[in-house]
């Protein structure tokens, strides 16, 4: 009987290429909204800490054209905050995205190996019925040939 081969290992190849690079870009998209994060963060602490400084100027006395800047400032800080809030939001949109595109190439991938695992199974179950039927003909003919000798071994016994 002849070798197990499985016919769409090309294909099951090609979804696990997809499957890796779905790998590489969700990694990638994960690496962004990290770094979207870490940027809203440092920004939010940069509004804390501006905050703070403008409590500690404003015991001592400030000019008018300081608070002037603090104000201009914190307005674009808070700008800033606002933008890098979307960035992380589309960030986070981009690796949920990228996780349900992996979660479908896993599927297809997984399904393919399922349909190889029966078929491997179906083949093997065939190979052992064919070992089964080859054995009991070996078997048989045995019988055959131990009975054959035995009557010709009666039969010369008898002539003698």
């Amino acid at each position: 009987m002849k070798r197990f081969q499985f016919n769409l290992t090309a294909l099951l190849r090609l979804y696990g290429r997809d499957e890796e690079e779905k790998k590489r870009k969700l990694g990638e998209a994960n690496r962004v909204m990290l770094l979207a994060e870490q940027e809203l963060q440092r920004l939010g602490n940069e509004y804390d800490e501006c905050q703070h400084k403008e409590t500690e100027v404003r015991e001592k006395g400030e000019t008018l054209l300081h608070m002037k800047l603090y104000i201009t400032y914190m307005f674009d800080l808070k700008q800033r905050i606002e933008k890098q809030k979307v960035v992380f939001r589309d960030a986070a949109k981009q690796v949920k995205i990228a996780r349900d595109r992996l979660i479908e190439a896993k599927r297809r991938v997984k399904s393919i190996e399922r349909i190889k695992e029966k078929r491997f199974l179906a083949w093997k179950k065939e190979r052992n019925r064919f070992e089964a039927k080859f054995l009991d003909d070996v078997c048989q003919q045995k019988f055959v040939r131990e009975r054959a000798e035995a009557a010709l071994l009666e039969h010369e016994t008898a002539a003698s």
